[in-house]
């Protein structure tokens, strides 16, 4: 059996770079679909004192309405990090 934790409780613990990194993926991808190709998930420390980290996003959109769709996901899987939407469209 498989242990859960529910999110309120998670909120307390400093989070790592690979559950982050997997929840925006997932997160990204759910929201997106097939519209997003080539995503890659970045995790790096914060540029300023306020955020605990920073997550840049790398990939291919056919529109900006896609790019948007990834950020606002990663802004929602990892809340407490600043996210840089570095998506192609083209």
């Amino acid at each position: 059996m498989i242990a859960t934790i529910d999110r309120f409780e998670t909120e307390t613990l400093p989070p790592r770079r690979e559950t982050v990194s997997d929840a925006v993926n997932r997160l990204v991808r759910d929201r997106t679909g097939a519209l997003l190709r080539d995503l890659r998930v970045d995790v790096a420390p914060a540029p300023s004192a306020d955020r605990e980290f920073s997550i840049i996003l790398t990939g291919r959109c056919g529109t900006f309405y896609c790019k948007q769709l990834a950020g606002v996901a990663a802004m929602a899987a990892a809340p407490g990090g600043v996210v840089r939407n570095r998506i192609a469209v083209g």
